[in-house]
């Protein structure tokens, strides 16, 4: 799937895999937050362990930039000409999703500094996940530096 001349449809197709992808990775999360191991030792009945969002926060990206792999796969086979803007076009949709109703919200001038920071980890977490998968097929890549006939006749 070579999309390269067509720039209006590999972006199309990153806004709808990026949307079909951010409500997967809702319906991971829905279930998840029943069954994370890290959670129960850090909020537990009796204590909560100080600072848990700052452990909390990098292992949810890691793990949504781990998930989102196949996607970032899908980006680059589509070869666009930018493919960390192919992965923030993918993130869009779950970006204007899950914060679109706040902008709404009567009270939105006292909590868009708390909104701001989980929007823009979420349009990074498609981006991050295309850089991993272009470092992995930049590693995996064929070595055809030898297959050129004046080297080897």
């Amino acid at each position: 799937m070579n999309l390269n001349k067509n720039l209006a449809g590999s972006a199309a197709v990153a806004l709808v895999a990026g949307a079909v992808w951010s409500w997967l990775l809702l319906l991971f999360w829905a279930y998840w937050q029943a069954y994370n191991p890290l959670l129960p030792l850090l909020v537990s009945k009796d204590h909560v362990v100080p600072y848990y969002r700052w452990i909390l926060y990098p292992t949810d990206f890691l793990t949504s930039v781990a998930l989102s792999l196949p996607l970032a796969f899908l980006l680059l086979r589509l070869r666009p000409g930018s493919p960390l803007l192919h992965g923030l076009l993918a993130g869009l949709p779950g970006a204007l999703w899950f914060y679109g109703p706040a902008i709404f919200e009567p009270a939105f001038g006292l909590i868009w500094q708390a909104l701001l920071f989980g929007c823009v980890t979420q349009l990074a977490i498609f981006p991050a996940a295309v850089l991993v998968a272009q470092l992995v097929v930049r590693r995996f890549a064929p070595n055809k530096s030898c297959m050129d006939s004046s080297v080897n006749p």
